[in-house]
Protein backbone atom coordinates (compact mmCIF):
# COMPACT_ATOMS: atom_id res chain seq x y z
CA UNK A 1 0.00 0.00 0.00
CA UNK A 2 1.47 3.31 -1.03
CA UNK A 3 1.72 6.41 1.16
CA UNK A 4 -1.28 8.14 -0.38
CA UNK A 5 -3.42 5.10 0.38
CA UNK A 6 -2.24 4.81 4.03
CA UNK A 7 -2.94 8.44 5.04
CA UNK A 8 -6.77 8.26 5.04
CA UNK A 9 -6.63 5.04 7.08
CA UNK A 10 -4.34 6.63 9.68
CA UNK A 11 -6.57 9.70 9.99
CA UNK A 12 -9.65 7.51 10.48
CA UNK A 13 -7.89 5.51 13.19
CA UNK A 14 -6.88 8.65 15.13
CA UNK A 15 -10.40 10.02 14.92
CA UNK A 16 -11.88 6.80 16.31
CA UNK A 17 -9.41 6.82 19.23
CA UNK A 18 -10.15 10.45 20.10
CA UNK A 19 -13.89 10.08 19.81
CA UNK A 20 -13.82 6.94 21.86
CA UNK A 21 -12.73 8.68 25.19
CA UNK A 22 -15.24 8.14 27.98
CA UNK A 23 -17.57 11.12 28.43
CA UNK A 24 -16.96 11.11 32.21
CA UNK A 25 -13.20 11.55 31.69
CA UNK A 26 -13.82 14.56 29.46
CA UNK A 27 -16.09 16.12 32.12
CA UNK A 28 -13.57 15.55 34.91
CA UNK A 29 -10.86 17.29 32.94
CA UNK A 30 -13.00 20.47 32.91
CA UNK A 31 -13.98 20.50 36.63
CA UNK A 32 -12.30 21.86 39.75
CA UNK A 33 -11.51 19.59 42.67
CA UNK A 34 -12.77 21.22 45.87
CA UNK A 35 -13.59 20.48 49.48
CA UNK A 36 -16.76 21.82 51.03
CA UNK A 37 -18.45 22.36 54.38
CA UNK A 38 -21.96 23.37 55.37
CA UNK A 39 -22.53 26.80 56.93
CA UNK A 40 -23.36 26.50 60.64
CA UNK A 41 -25.38 28.51 63.14
CA UNK A 42 -24.29 28.90 66.75
CA UNK A 43 -22.95 31.32 69.37
CA UNK A 44 -19.94 33.46 68.46
CA UNK A 45 -18.03 35.66 70.89
CA UNK A 46 -17.40 39.29 70.02
CA UNK A 47 -13.93 39.76 71.49
CA UNK A 48 -10.90 41.89 70.79
CA UNK A 49 -7.38 40.60 71.43
CA UNK A 50 -5.14 43.00 73.33
CA UNK A 51 -1.56 42.84 74.59
CA UNK A 52 0.05 44.57 77.55
CA UNK A 53 2.10 44.11 80.68
CA UNK A 54 1.78 43.86 84.45
CA UNK A 55 2.46 47.05 86.37
CA UNK A 56 2.54 48.04 90.01
CA UNK A 57 -0.68 49.70 91.13
CA UNK A 58 -0.76 53.10 92.79
CA UNK A 59 -1.58 51.38 96.08
CA UNK A 60 1.60 49.32 95.79
CA UNK A 61 4.00 52.27 95.91
CA UNK A 62 7.22 51.21 97.55
CA UNK A 63 10.13 53.41 98.59
CA UNK A 64 12.80 53.85 101.24
CA UNK A 65 13.01 57.15 103.09
CA UNK A 66 14.71 58.55 106.18
CA UNK A 67 12.41 59.54 109.06
CA UNK A 68 14.83 62.29 110.15
CA UNK A 69 17.42 64.42 108.38
CA UNK A 70 20.42 62.17 107.84
CA UNK A 71 23.65 61.85 105.90
CA UNK A 72 24.03 58.86 103.58
CA UNK A 73 26.95 56.73 104.76
CA UNK A 74 26.67 53.54 102.71
CA UNK A 75 24.59 52.11 99.86
CA UNK A 76 24.02 48.39 100.38
CA UNK A 77 22.23 47.60 97.08
CA UNK A 78 22.47 48.54 93.40
CA UNK A 79 19.95 49.45 90.70
CA UNK A 80 18.24 46.37 89.25
CA UNK A 81 18.90 44.22 92.30
CA UNK A 82 15.94 42.33 93.78
CA UNK A 83 15.44 42.88 97.51
CA UNK A 84 13.30 41.22 100.14
CA UNK A 85 11.09 42.91 102.69
CA UNK A 86 13.25 43.93 105.69
CA UNK A 87 16.54 43.69 103.76
CA UNK A 88 19.10 46.42 104.58
CA UNK A 89 19.29 48.99 101.80
CA UNK A 90 21.06 52.08 103.18
CA UNK A 91 23.09 53.09 106.20
CA UNK A 92 22.68 56.71 107.29
CA UNK A 93 23.98 58.95 110.08
CA UNK A 94 21.51 61.33 111.72
CA UNK A 95 22.39 64.98 111.25
CA UNK A 96 23.69 67.12 114.16
CA UNK A 97 20.30 68.84 114.26
CA UNK A 98 18.53 65.52 114.64
CA UNK A 99 20.96 64.45 117.35
CA UNK A 100 20.40 67.78 119.14
CA UNK A 101 16.64 67.31 118.96
CA UNK A 102 17.03 63.86 120.47
CA UNK A 103 19.14 65.22 123.34
CA UNK A 104 16.57 67.92 124.09
CA UNK A 105 13.76 65.35 123.99
CA UNK A 106 15.62 63.07 126.42
CA UNK A 107 16.16 65.93 128.87
CA UNK A 108 12.52 67.01 128.57
CA UNK A 109 11.36 63.45 129.23
CA UNK A 110 13.50 63.24 132.40
CA UNK A 111 12.28 66.64 133.59
CA UNK A 112 8.59 65.90 133.10
CA UNK A 113 8.99 62.54 134.84
CA UNK A 114 10.52 64.25 137.89
CA UNK A 115 7.68 66.80 137.89
CA UNK A 116 5.11 64.00 137.72
CA UNK A 117 6.65 62.32 140.75
CA UNK A 118 6.64 65.62 142.68
CA UNK A 119 2.97 66.37 141.88
CA UNK A 120 1.99 62.82 142.73
CA UNK A 121 3.60 63.22 146.18
CA UNK A 122 1.74 66.47 146.76
CA UNK A 123 -1.51 64.83 145.73
CA UNK A 124 -1.01 62.14 148.36
CA UNK A 125 -0.68 64.94 150.91
CA UNK A 126 -3.79 66.65 149.53
CA UNK A 127 -1.61 69.60 148.48
CA UNK A 128 -2.32 69.21 144.72
CA UNK A 129 -5.55 68.74 142.84
CA UNK A 130 -6.48 65.78 140.64
CA UNK A 131 -6.42 68.01 137.54
CA UNK A 132 -2.85 69.11 138.32
CA UNK A 133 -1.83 65.44 138.62
CA UNK A 134 -3.46 64.62 135.28
CA UNK A 135 -1.71 67.56 133.59
CA UNK A 136 1.69 66.43 134.91
CA UNK A 137 1.03 62.85 133.79
CA UNK A 138 0.01 63.99 130.28
CA UNK A 139 3.14 66.14 129.92
CA UNK A 140 5.37 63.25 130.96
CA UNK A 141 3.73 60.85 128.53
CA UNK A 142 4.03 63.29 125.60
CA UNK A 143 7.69 63.95 126.32
CA UNK A 144 8.45 60.24 126.57
CA UNK A 145 6.67 59.57 123.24
CA UNK A 146 8.71 62.27 121.48
CA UNK A 147 11.93 60.91 122.96
CA UNK A 148 11.12 57.34 121.85
CA UNK A 149 10.24 58.51 118.35
CA UNK A 150 13.52 60.36 117.91
CA UNK A 151 15.50 57.46 119.37
CA UNK A 152 13.99 55.09 116.79
CA UNK A 153 15.12 57.44 114.01
CA UNK A 154 18.47 58.66 115.30
CA UNK A 155 20.88 56.86 117.56
CA UNK A 156 23.58 59.31 118.75
CA UNK A 157 26.99 58.48 117.30
CA UNK A 158 25.78 55.42 115.43
CA UNK A 159 24.49 54.78 111.94
CA UNK A 160 20.90 53.82 111.24
CA UNK A 161 20.06 51.05 108.76
CA UNK A 162 17.11 51.67 106.43
CA UNK A 163 15.36 48.57 105.12
CA UNK A 164 13.09 47.68 102.15
CA UNK A 165 9.39 47.85 103.05
CA UNK A 166 8.40 45.23 100.46
CA UNK A 167 9.69 42.55 98.09
CA UNK A 168 10.83 44.60 95.12
CA UNK A 169 13.52 45.51 92.59
CA UNK A 170 15.70 48.57 93.10
CA UNK A 171 14.59 51.10 90.51
CA UNK A 172 16.50 54.27 91.46
CA UNK A 173 19.03 55.51 94.01
CA UNK A 174 18.15 59.17 94.55
CA UNK A 175 21.24 60.16 96.58
CA UNK A 176 24.99 59.55 96.65
CA UNK A 177 27.17 58.71 99.62
CA UNK A 178 27.89 61.87 101.64
CA UNK A 179 24.73 63.68 100.57
CA UNK A 180 22.04 64.75 103.02
CA UNK A 181 18.66 63.05 103.04
CA UNK A 182 15.76 65.30 104.06
CA UNK A 183 13.31 63.94 106.62
CA UNK A 184 10.64 61.97 104.76
CA UNK A 185 12.38 62.32 101.38
CA UNK A 186 12.53 59.29 99.08
CA UNK A 187 16.05 57.89 99.08
CA UNK A 188 15.47 54.67 97.09
CA UNK A 189 12.65 53.99 94.65
CA UNK A 190 11.54 50.38 94.43
CA UNK A 191 9.38 48.57 91.89
CA UNK A 192 7.33 45.84 93.57
CA UNK A 193 8.28 42.39 92.31
CA UNK A 194 4.63 41.40 91.96
CA UNK A 195 1.52 43.24 90.88
CA UNK A 196 -2.12 42.68 90.05
CA UNK A 197 -2.71 45.54 87.62
CA UNK A 198 -2.42 44.92 83.85
CA UNK A 199 -2.37 47.70 81.25
CA UNK A 200 -3.50 46.56 77.80
CA UNK A 201 -3.13 48.56 74.59
CA UNK A 202 -6.13 48.63 72.24
CA UNK A 203 -7.12 50.41 69.04
CA UNK A 204 -9.41 53.37 69.79
CA UNK A 205 -12.22 52.09 67.54
CA UNK A 206 -12.14 48.71 69.29
CA UNK A 207 -13.04 50.29 72.64
CA UNK A 208 -16.79 50.35 71.96
CA UNK A 209 -18.79 47.72 73.80
CA UNK A 210 -16.25 47.20 76.56
CA UNK A 211 -17.62 47.71 80.07
CA UNK A 212 -16.08 48.18 83.50
CA UNK A 213 -16.37 45.06 85.60
CA UNK A 214 -16.40 42.65 82.64
CA UNK A 215 -14.49 39.44 83.27
CA UNK A 216 -11.16 38.94 81.48
CA UNK A 217 -9.01 35.86 80.90
CA UNK A 218 -5.28 36.65 80.93
CA UNK A 219 -2.74 34.43 79.17
CA UNK A 220 0.97 34.50 78.49
CA UNK A 221 2.23 35.08 74.96
CA UNK A 222 2.29 31.33 74.31
CA UNK A 223 -1.45 31.14 75.00
CA UNK A 224 -1.31 29.52 78.45
CA UNK A 225 -3.92 30.92 80.86
CA UNK A 226 -2.22 32.55 83.86
CA UNK A 227 -4.94 34.54 85.64
CA UNK A 228 -8.44 35.93 85.58
CA UNK A 229 -9.57 39.43 86.41
CA UNK A 230 -11.98 42.21 85.57
CA UNK A 231 -11.86 45.46 83.64
CA UNK A 232 -11.13 48.17 86.22
CA UNK A 233 -10.98 51.22 83.95
CA UNK A 234 -11.14 52.30 80.30
CA UNK A 235 -8.54 54.95 79.48
CA UNK A 236 -9.72 56.55 76.23
CA UNK A 237 -6.75 58.89 75.95
CA UNK A 238 -4.64 58.08 72.88
CA UNK A 239 -0.96 57.46 73.54
CA UNK A 240 1.15 59.73 71.33
CA UNK A 241 3.75 57.07 70.59
CA UNK A 242 1.66 53.93 70.06
CA UNK A 243 -1.61 55.55 68.96
CA UNK A 244 -3.47 53.18 71.30
CA UNK A 245 -5.94 53.66 74.11
CA UNK A 246 -5.69 51.50 77.25
CA UNK A 247 -7.76 49.02 79.20
CA UNK A 248 -6.77 48.53 82.84
CA UNK A 249 -7.42 45.05 84.18
CA UNK A 250 -7.29 44.17 87.88
CA UNK A 251 -6.31 40.54 88.43
CA UNK A 252 -8.23 38.59 91.05
CA UNK A 253 -7.01 38.70 94.65
CA UNK A 254 -4.27 36.21 95.39
CA UNK A 255 -2.91 36.27 91.85
CA UNK A 256 0.89 36.43 91.65
CA UNK A 257 1.99 38.23 88.49
CA UNK A 258 5.48 39.57 87.85
CA UNK A 259 5.74 43.30 87.23
CA UNK A 260 6.76 43.81 83.58
CA UNK A 261 5.40 40.41 82.51
CA UNK A 262 3.88 40.52 78.99
CA UNK A 263 0.33 39.19 78.72
CA UNK A 264 -2.42 38.63 76.16
CA UNK A 265 -6.12 39.06 76.86
CA UNK A 266 -9.40 38.45 75.04
CA UNK A 267 -11.73 41.33 75.91
CA UNK A 268 -15.32 40.20 75.41
CA UNK A 269 -17.75 42.82 74.09
CA UNK A 270 -20.72 40.49 73.66
CA UNK A 271 -22.00 37.20 72.25
CA UNK A 272 -24.01 36.62 69.03
CA UNK A 273 -26.11 33.62 70.00
CA UNK A 274 -27.28 32.43 66.54
CA UNK A 275 -24.49 33.59 64.28
CA UNK A 276 -24.23 31.99 60.83
CA UNK A 277 -20.56 31.20 60.20
CA UNK A 278 -18.15 29.48 57.85
CA UNK A 279 -14.47 28.48 58.19
CA UNK A 280 -12.18 31.42 57.52
CA UNK A 281 -10.67 29.48 54.59
CA UNK A 282 -14.01 29.81 52.76
CA UNK A 283 -13.47 33.56 52.35
CA UNK A 284 -11.29 35.00 49.59
CA UNK A 285 -10.92 38.61 48.52
CA UNK A 286 -10.95 40.47 45.20
CA UNK A 287 -10.12 44.17 45.42
CA UNK A 288 -11.01 44.14 49.13
CA UNK A 289 -14.41 42.59 48.37
CA UNK A 290 -14.96 39.36 50.34
CA UNK A 291 -16.08 36.40 48.23
CA UNK A 292 -17.23 32.85 48.86
CA UNK A 293 -18.45 30.04 46.62
CA UNK A 294 -21.56 27.94 47.23
CA UNK A 295 -21.92 24.59 45.48
CA UNK A 296 -25.29 24.35 43.73
CA UNK A 297 -26.01 21.52 41.28
CA UNK A 298 -22.33 20.67 40.86
CA UNK A 299 -21.35 24.22 39.99
CA UNK A 300 -19.69 27.02 41.98
CA UNK A 301 -21.95 29.99 42.65
CA UNK A 302 -20.11 33.16 43.65
CA UNK A 303 -21.47 35.23 46.53
CA UNK A 304 -20.38 38.61 47.94
CA UNK A 305 -21.14 38.23 51.65
CA UNK A 306 -21.16 40.86 54.38
CA UNK A 307 -18.84 39.70 57.14
CA UNK A 308 -19.25 39.98 60.90
CA UNK A 309 -17.32 38.52 63.82
CA UNK A 310 -14.15 36.48 63.60
CA UNK A 311 -13.71 33.85 66.29
CA UNK A 312 -11.75 30.62 66.63
CA UNK A 313 -11.01 30.26 62.90
CA UNK A 314 -14.56 31.03 61.81
CA UNK A 315 -16.16 34.12 60.26
CA UNK A 316 -19.72 35.28 60.79
CA UNK A 317 -21.79 35.87 57.63
CA UNK A 318 -24.32 38.67 58.09
CA UNK A 319 -25.67 38.66 54.51
CA UNK A 320 -25.25 36.57 51.35
CA UNK A 321 -25.59 33.03 52.72
CA UNK A 322 -28.25 30.76 54.23
CA UNK A 323 -27.85 28.17 56.96
CA UNK A 324 -27.07 24.70 55.59
CA UNK A 325 -25.70 25.90 52.25
CA UNK A 326 -22.48 24.19 51.22
CA UNK A 327 -19.47 26.45 50.79
CA UNK A 328 -16.10 25.70 49.24
CA UNK A 329 -13.35 25.70 51.88
CA UNK A 330 -10.43 24.38 49.80
CA UNK A 331 -9.75 24.85 46.12
CA UNK A 332 -11.59 28.19 45.95
CA UNK A 333 -8.57 30.33 45.01
CA UNK A 334 -8.90 29.66 41.26
CA UNK A 335 -12.67 29.24 41.04
CA UNK A 336 -14.95 31.38 38.92
CA UNK A 337 -18.70 31.83 38.99
CA UNK A 338 -20.46 28.89 37.31
CA UNK A 339 -17.38 26.65 37.22
CA UNK A 340 -18.06 22.91 37.41
CA UNK A 341 -16.76 21.32 40.61
CA UNK A 342 -16.33 17.85 42.02
CA UNK A 343 -15.83 17.02 45.67
CA UNK A 344 -12.50 15.74 46.95
CA UNK A 345 -11.64 13.92 50.15
CA UNK A 346 -11.59 15.83 53.44
CA UNK A 347 -8.17 16.94 54.69
CA UNK A 348 -6.23 14.22 56.47
CA UNK A 349 -6.68 15.89 59.87
CA UNK A 350 -10.49 15.91 59.39
CA UNK A 351 -10.81 12.23 58.38
CA UNK A 352 -12.24 9.78 60.86
CA UNK A 353 -9.59 7.41 62.23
Amino acid sequence: MNLMTRLPVLALTLCLVACGKPEAETEIAGTALVQVEAAQSGPMTDAVIAYGSVEAGADQACAVSAAAESQLQQVLVQVGEPVRRGQAVLRVLPSPATTLDLGNAQREARSTQVELQRVAGLREQQLATESELQAARSAAESAAALRDSLQSRAAPGAGVVLTAPCDAVVDELAFKVGEWLPAGGVAVRLTPAQGQSVRLGIEPDAMHGLKNGARVQLADLEGHDVAEGRIAALDRRIDKQSGLTAVLVQADAGTALTVGQRLRAALVRGVHQNALSVPSSAITFADDQPLLYVVVGGKAQRREPRLGLRDEGRIEILEGLNAGETVVVLGNDALSDGAAVRLGDAPAEDKEP
